[in-house]
């Protein structure tokens, strides 16, 4: 159902007059899309919804009963907020709203007349949109809900305007910790900074200027003084910030090949909840994936400081940071894994792996090869730019962009191979009932399939004959 449509017969249903509010008319006005409507009704928003269901079959969801905030799905990827005004005064309702390039409205017929002068204006937000100005409705919009901090930062880089200086000393000032809000709601926030192409810029700003993701994550400060060794010349939250800059980097097109660089967004892009993808894990992995320093740091005799097994113990923290946000187990799972094996490619490099290494490498890591390659990538650049060796750094690009053109082309092959042998038929061959022991055969048979072992027929019954004779299979 087209959009226009819903909005034609609210105007045909609604007991009283209905405005497009916030986001909605900033965007109209900035020539924007937006999938996402914002509305209010004068009267009750729940009656308008429901006759709109009944009249053209949408479906009505109750977002706060107690606040009168109805949602009309209109399709997938677009839906229609409507609140109810009951007894409040419209211009008192935009007064009451976080800044002043969301606080305008315009009525409905004259959105579907596209007469878009007749703008209700009280707080002269079409002049801070003309101006590239994010300003505050008042000095409590902060106290009244600390997520507003975030909201600024993601305007600012969604839409590259500034923010008022009195707004940004409002912020720096909150009383109100961005901890006291749900953590659904943080994540959320979050993730429409992550998906600028500029967050680093944002989390820089945040982190120099303001103690906003010190009260959401106390780890940042004490990252903040942790030195580190010779290797870097940042304490860990620099580092892990630049870090952040240089995955950006990446994904513009630096440090990696033309192909590779088509690629990759197709994986960072790829949905893994309902509604969101891995970029803005993989740039949340950035930001911690060395908070496991903070338990590892050590000074030897000779004065040198080590962090050995930072990145296990970075694991368990990421997971404490993925359940204070509400992520899905999809996300907090890809946090926890980036965080725990960034090291690994590092390692491989290091030791001039065998082939045997990187498919077993890349059999852990599945389809999370990419983003722990990319993020490897990233660590090292931030690492070796901050001591000059920017040589190096494009060195272990070399490496990370043979790694990735082998997965893109091998992928199926090494993580998935069609096995040679189905379960069926070494339950038959062998006599044996199904049972976890048939799939740690398989298992072991895919695994020497992607490595070359063994390459037809005969060799895998061979394989599974020699593994069936060994009694602590069994066990």
């Amino acid at each position: 159902m087209q959009l226009n449509t819903v909005l034609n017969s609210i105007k045909q249903i609604a007991p009283g007059r209905c405005y497009l509010v916030g986001g909605s008319v900033r965007d109209l006005l900035l020539e924007r899309i937006s999938s996402d409507i914002d509305m209010v009704v004068t009267g009750s928003a729940g009656d308008t919804v429901y006759r709109l269901a009944e009249l053209t079959g949408i479906k009505p969801v109750v977002l706060s009963a107690e606040h009168d905030i109805m949602r009309a799905v209109i399709s997938g990827s677009c839906h229609l907020d409507i609140t109810g005004l009951g007894e409040r005064n419209l211009e008192d309702d935009l007064k009451r709203r976080d800044f002043t390039i969301n606080a305008m409205a315009l009525p409905l017929e004259s959105y579907l007349q596209k007469n878009y002068r007749d703008i209700i204006d009280p707080l002269g937000g079409l002049n801070d949109l003309q101006q590239g100005r994010i300003k505050a409705c008042s000095s409590q919009v902060f106290e009244e809900d600390p997520l507003r901090t975030l909201r600024a930062m993601r305007l600012k880089c969604q839409l590259g305007f500034s923010i008022e200086n009195g707004t940004f000393k409002l912020m720096q000032n909150t009383r109100r910790p961005l901890s006291d809000v749900p953590g659904e709601r943080t994540w959320e926030e979050l993730c429409h900074i992550f998906y600028t192409p500029g967050s680093y810029a944002a989390f820089d700003l945040l982190s120099r200027e303001t103690g906003i993701l010190g009260q959401l994550f106390p780890e940042v400060d004490s990252m903040r003084e942790t030195e580190q060794n010779y290797y870097h010349a940042d304490n860990v939250w620099v580092h892990c910030l630049k870090t952040l800059y240089y995955f950006e980097q990446i994904l513009q097109g630096d440090y990696l090949p033309a192909d590779l660089n088509e690629k990759i967004p197709g994986y960072l892009y790829q949905l893994i909840t309902n509604i969101r993808t891995r970029l803005p894990v993989i740039k949340l992995a950035c930001l911690f994936h060395d908070v496991g320093k903070l338990y590892t740091w050590k000074r030897r005799s000779d004065g040198r400081i080590t962090f050995y097994g930072h990145h296990t113990a970075g694991g368990p923290v990421a997971q404490e940071i993925g359940e204070k946000l509400k992520m899905s187990r999809q996300e907090q799972n890809l946090l926890r894994l980036l965080v725990e094996q960034h090291m690994q490619p590092l390692f491989l490099y290091k030791e001039t792996p065998s082939d045997k290494a990187v498919i077993k490498f890349f059999r852990k890591l599945c389809e999370e090869v990419p983003g722990c390659l990319t993020l490897s990538l990233a660590d090292v650049c931030s690492s070796r730019g901050s001591t000059g060796r920017e040589d190096l750094a494009r060195q272990y690009s070399k490496y990370i962009s043979g790694l990735l053109a082998r997965y893109f082309e091998e992928k199926e092959d090494i993580i998935n191979p069609r096995l040679l042998l189905s379960g069926d038929e070494i339950c038959s061959m062998f006599n044996l009932n199904p049972s976890p022991f048939i799939g740690r055969i398989k298992n072991t048979l895919q695994e020497a399939q992607a490595e070359g072992r063994v390459k037809n027929r005969q060799e895998a019954v061979d394989v599974v004959k020699e593994l069936v004779g060994k009694v602590d299979w069994e066990k």
